[in-house]
């Protein structure tokens, strides 16, 4: 009992020290590096050659698809790209309460399929007043 008394304050010590651990929401800005099996990326880019899937050689496409993951009613519309290379793309969404910069690399053909490597989630932009 006394270490489990221990272990609570240590906590709440933490907690009082350090407030912002453990959040996530959407106050805070965090980046999310996306979890990325390259021989599962080499199976898309076959099934994209043979007329299967073609979104996937869209950056847009594919960063809508990854915020999905985290946002399931971000709207494609709200989706535009930033910056485009021939390896690398930036796709910024917007939404309500979050704004969502994805990075995208073409990892297996240089002319093939994007796959979303990582996601900057931040606080919406407020609105300038009118």
């Amino acid at each position: 009992m006394k270490n489990f008394v221990l272990i609570a304050f240590a906590f709440m010590f933490a907690f009082a020290i350090f407030p912002d651990v453990g959040k996530c929401g959407p106050e805070k800005h965090h980046v999310v590096k996306m979890t990325v099996n390259i021989e599962n990326e080499r199976q898309l880019q076959k099934a994209v050659n043979d007329g299967h899937q073609p979104w996937r050689l869209a950056p847009a496409d594919v960063a809508h698809a990854a915020v999905l993951s985290v946002n399931d009613k971000a709207s494609y519309d709200n989706c535009h790209l930033i910056r485009q290379t021939d390896k690398e793309a930036w796709v910024k969404c917007t939404s309500q309460k979050e704004d969502y910069l994805v990075y995208l690399k073409r990892l297996v053909e240089p002319k093939g399929i994007w796959t979303a490597v990582s996601m900057e989630i931040s606080p919406a932009a407020k609105p300038e007043p009118q």
